[in-house]
């Protein structure tokens, strides 16, 4: 045989050869990794097994020449937008390069004119399986002359919060309400982003919003919409709501604002106190504290809080305000959310006068584990008044009546005087239902044999030797109109009158802010 046909039959060879060293694998290898794990592990893992891959198909040739690997950005599956973990996962893979022999990988900053052998992509996912988000890293190599895909990795990521103290922010001088909204809304904003990172770029932040309440009365205000707004403005790309049941479940934060007078400024300043949580965990992320000028304030109550006939959380006199750290301490953080997002929608119902709706949103968080409260039934009770089933409704303020008093020593009422007065006052939706209290009030006492402390109060305007007659002289109305209704109540009840010795605002402004300090109380005690 010639030396040409040797020659020629050794180049055959040889193209036979390279020609079955590119095509060892011939279907692409799917391997799912369901087991969540940080992202450089993932990276880690989705590396060994696609370098493998290539080594085994470039056999002999990477030890004649380098195999190029060009790291194309990683990308977000459903809008291929580039994503900021693109420069984490770059240098994870370089980790992981030296390990095998002959990989050289480049980027596109970095890849100049030389073709690379394979093209590596990667993309990111994010899912939620039962209320938790799921993101899944995907890494394939190809082929790029053939657009053949060698193998892709799909692995679980596990997303860790960065352990941080939460944003704290405190600003002593008074502010215009709006102005004050803004600067935390600030703040809020601020902590979520940094606490979400880059996973903001897989699915939109979303955040809810509790009503704002009165920290002394314990009131919700019909203020959150203005907060709400402010967020709205500042947050771009964020999804921002009221809390409701169906806004609630995906919700990753959530916003709590409560106002407090200050009481060292005669009713002229305000302190607002606004902080973010994580809706799964109840982690706190940031606390503003802001002074707000209550002239131009619009402060008012929900339509709920202003007819509840009772005021639904205890109150404590000596109070100095709002205080974070209990409020961190109350138990049962997911429980109380779900709760609350029930009663949120059943006070939107009411506002809107659609109150058979908000009948069966009460039932519905009544029935709930943790569900009977004072103002769920209180909101049962208003429900049936403004439906015109009066009958249901007194036997819906009997329950309250039970409940109140086998829950506590004490119940405390609207019952609202006017100012200076025995007459009452409260508009006439509430004053119209006084009878219907006392008399209920005086039925309880005699099917229950209970005796009662009638005690009344007054707000902080004018002596002290007035104020201790006036708020006696209310507490005896409230015992006559009893004692008419049950004539055992005049055996079985005393009033008595705290002045302003037990005030709960103290301002004196005897308007509806320290309406609070001319309430009515019932306590049990000892019949003699």
């Amino acid at each position: 045989m010639s030396f040409r046909k040797k020659m020629m039959l050794l180049l055959l060879a040889f193209f036979v050869l390279a020609a079955c060293t590119t095509t060892i694998i011939q279907a692409p290898i799917l391997l799912e990794l369901t087991q969540p794990v940080s992202l450089q592990k993932a990276t880690e893992r989705g590396a060994k097994h696609l370098f493998t891959l290539v080594q085994q198909e470039r056999g002999w040739r990477s030890e004649v020449l380098s195999t190029r690997i060009l790291v194309l950005p990683t990308f977000q599956e459903n809008t291929k937008k580039i994503l900021e973990p693109t420069k984490q996962i770059f240098p994870y893979l370089q980790q992981q390069a030296p390990s095998f022999k002959g990989l050289h990988l480049v980027n596109l900053e970095t890849q100049g004119q030389t073709q690379a052998n394979y093209e590596l992509h990667s993309s990111m996912l994010m899912t939620e399986e039962h209320g938790k988000e799921k993101v899944v890293l995907s890494m394939w190599m190809i082929e790029p002359q053939s657009k053949r895909r060698l193998s892709t990795v799909s692995s679980a990521i596990r997303v860790d919060n960065p352990a941080s103290k939460p944003s704290l922010s405190f600003n002593p001088e008074p502010q215009p309400w709006l102005l004050a909204l803004q600067e935390t809304s600030h703040l809020v904003l601020e902590a979520a982003n940094k606490d979400r990172s880059w996973r903001s770029q897989l699915a939109s932040t979303q955040i809810v919003l509790v009503p704002m309440f009165d920290a002394n009365s314990k009131e919700n205000l019909n203020l959150t919409g203005d907060l709400q707004t402010q967020l709205q403005k500042q947050g771009t790309g964020l999804k921002i709501a009221a809390i409701s049941q169906s806004t609630l479940p995906p919700a990753h934060y959530v916003v709590h604002s409560a106002l407090t007078i200050d009481k060292s400024s005669e009713g002229q300043v305000y302190d607002l106190n606004v902080w973010l949580r994580d809706a799964k965990t109840g982690r706190l992320l940031a606390h503003g504290l802001n002074k707000v000028l209550a002239q131009g304030l619009p402060y008012a109550l929900t339509a709920e809080s202003k007819d509840s006939p009772v005021y639904t959380e205890p109150l404590n006199p000596n109070t100095k305000g709002f205080d974070l750290r209990q409020e961190m301490q109350r138990p049962n953080y997911q429980a109380r959310l779900q709760l609350e997002a029930i009663l949120a929608d059943a006070a939107k119902a009411y506002a809107n006068a659609q109150y058979a709706k908000a009948l069966e949103f009460y039932e519905a968080a009544k029935s709930t584990k943790n569900g009977m409260s004072l103002r769920t039934l209180a909101g049962r009770y208003l429900s049936l008044l403004r439906m015109n089933r009066h009958a249901e409704a007194r036997v819906a303020f009997a329950d309250l009546l039970k409940y109140g008093f086998n829950r506590s020593n004490m119940l405390t009422f609207k019952i609202l005087f006017a100012v200076d007065s025995t007459k009452f006052a409260g508009g006439d939706f509430l004053s119209s239902q006084y009878q219907v209290w006392t008399e209920e009030i005086a039925d309880y006492l005699k099917y229950q044999q209970r005796c009662l402390l009638v005690v009344g109060h007054s707000s902080h305007t004018g002596s002290e030797e007035y104020n201790l007659k006036l708020s006696t002289a209310r507490a005896t109305v409230i015992r006559q109109a009893m004692a008419t209704k049950q004539p055992l109540a005049g055996t079985r009840t005393q009033a008595e009158g705290k002045g302003f010795h037990e005030n709960i605002v103290g301002t004196g402004t005897d308007d509806f802010r320290d309406a609070v300090d001319r309430r009515v109380e019932f306590r049990k005690q000892t019949c003699q």
